[in-house]
Order: C-alpha cells, then sequence, then structure tokens
C-alpha cells in the first residue's frame, strides 16, 4: 500500500473538499504494509461487529521508506517479495480504486459529513496492490513495489 502523509488538518466543513484541495494537505507518502492479524480463534465464526471491534484483521502499519511525490503513486505496478535475498514471488499489483489517492480524497469528505476531521501527521493508507500475501516469520524480507522502492522488514516470532 501507499501511506499518504497529512501536512495540514482537513477539518470538519460544511462544503466538500475538492482533490486540489486534499492534495494540497498532503505532505507526503510513503511505501506501507498493513500487517493482518485476528485474535480470535475462529474468525470465520465471528459476527460482523466481533470483527469491526477486532479492526477488521489491521493488526498493524509498517511505515517504509518516502517515495519520490504522492504523485508518483500508480494505479498499477509490480510487487515483489524476496526472502532472504531471493525472489519468491511477483504479483502484478493493480489499485482497487484505480488511483491510490481515491480513498483519501473519498474519506476525508466522508468523515467531513460526520464532522469529523483528518489531522496533520496522520498516515492514511487507501487500499492494497496486491491483497494478502502470506509471509514467513524470522527471515528477511523486501517488498519491491515496481520503480517506487523497496520496504525491508523482518517479522521476529519469540
Amino acid at each position: 500500500e501507499i501511506a499518504f502523509e497529512l501536512a495540514r488538518d482537513l477539518s470538519a466543513r460544511a462544503e466538500p473538499y475538492s482533490p486540489a484541495e486534499i492534495d494540497a494537505a498532503i505532505g507526503g507518502a510513503r511505501l506501507a504494509l498493513e500487517v493482518l492479524g485476528c485474535r480470535y480463534a475462529a474468525p470465520e465464526h465471528a459476527s460482523l461487529p466481533e470483527l469491526l471491534a477486532d479492526h477488521m484483521f489491521n493488526a498493524g502499519l509498517v511505515l517504509g521508506p518516502r517515495i519520490a511525490s504522492p504523485n508518483a503513486a500508480p494505479a498499477s505496478m509490480t510487487i515483489t517479495l524476496s526472502v532472504d535475498g531471493a525472489e519468491v514471488e511477483q504479483h502484478p499489483g493493480i489499485h482497487p480504486n484505480g488511483h491510490a489517492k481515491a480513498g483519501l480524497y473519498w474519506l476525508a469528505n466522508c468523515l467531513r459529513e460526520q464532522g469529523l476531521a483528518l489531522a496533520a501527521g496522520q498516515h492514511v493508507i487507501t487500499g492494497s496492490y496486491a491483497g494478502y500475501l502470506d509471509v514467513p516469520a524470522n527471515r528477511d524480507l523486501e517488498l519491491a513495489y515496481g520503480d517506487l522502492g523497496v520496504l525491508k522488514l523482518r517479522f521476529v516470532v519469540d
């Protein structure tokens, strides 16, 4: 995913925000990885309210390196997973909204309609390019986001 970092608040107000106003509030963008997990032993038996309380499988967010520009986030790119330095899989990454900032435009105005705001310093992710990737623990992982950059990490399980 791409995480857009806000440099300015997008406050609750009566009139909708234009894409240009939202773009002007973005201070930068980073490669990001949403970490999935569930506290339920059998999530297939959990109700929607229970899953919502568990953050719909969102167990965290890893913020990676900055990309050159928030406008550099493409509609599609190849996502390459390497483990311990060896490439193990590639995925044709396609943004689910067709545009990486589309979800931010929607969120800012949806919150505005509810009297809520987005604040400077917050990071907003807007959708996965490649869906769920199962990765091993205790190994060096690299995710290459097309030509945007590489996110390096390691999930440690004791």
